[in-house]
């Protein structure tokens, strides 16, 4: 499945588009009164995006980025050009990751047009993020990338994790600048006192609530000995 649609609360709507080999979840969330918009880690494959986009007839107002790997900002800056918005995030200590990402591409031949990024708006620990009537507090989540951020909604028990948390796994920490005790100490101290209700919306792989990962994501029963 290269792309699927849910309502996560009355009114707010997540197309999700699978892009790329690494197979990273592009989001769109919009309300379905006002057909406002944000789109979440453009990191390829804008066609398809935007395609969606006019299918939908949905107005863009913010690009969010969770962290500042190729695969989700690797198109950002395109992106926030085409649609005239602004980009939103990560936290500033992705800086270097957003600065290197052309020359990242050069590694990968099917990133195509990648350019650096930078960021309108640094995202901090704490600030509020909104689409609609739904807002979502900032949580800043080192360790799979030092300046990672995920999207949380109280309210609506939805967390966009990026590259922190999957259904089985956790992000990886071989990269540059992440940090394996960082990435522990954020999912310890941020993600696992959440409701268990909270559904989890993470970089790759399918949706979970954090129900189900609890006592069946081997990361999480091995830190918890």
């Amino acid at each position: 499945m290269s792309h699927y649609v849910i309502e996560l609360s009355p009114g707010l709507i997540c197309e999700t588009i699978i892009i790329t080999p690494f197979e990273q979840n592009c989001r769109i969330l919009w309300d379905k009164v006002t057909r406002k918009a944000v789109l979440i880690d453009p990191g390829a494959e804008l066609d398809r995006i935007f395609s969606i986009i006019d299918l939908r007839r949905i107005e863009v107002e913010q690009i969010w980025i969770t962290h500042g790997h190729i695969d989700h900002a690797g198109q950002a800056t395109e992106a926030a050009e085409r649609l005239d918005v602004k980009i939103i995030g990560p936290h500033i200590a992705d800086k270097a990751l957003l600065s290197g990402l052309a020359e990242y591409a050069k590694k990968y031949a099917f990133f195509v047009d990648v350019r650096d990024c930078f960021p309108d708006v640094w995202l901090k620990a704490g600030d509020e993020v909104s689409v609609g009537k739904v807002a979502f507090t900032v949580m800043h989540l080192p360790g799979h990338s030092p300046g990672h951020v995920a999207f949380y909604s109280a309210e609506h028990n939805l967390l966009i994790s990026g590259d922190v948390l999957f259904q089985n796994s956790v992000g990886r920490t071989d990269l540059p600048f992440s940090n394996q005790t960082e990435l522990k100490h954020s999912i310890q101290t941020q993600i696992l006192p959440l409701h268990d209700d909270v559904l989890v919306l993470s970089g790759h792989g399918p949706d979970f609530s954090l129900a189900e990962v609890r006592h069946s994501n081997p990361f999480l029963l091995r830190w918890a000995k």
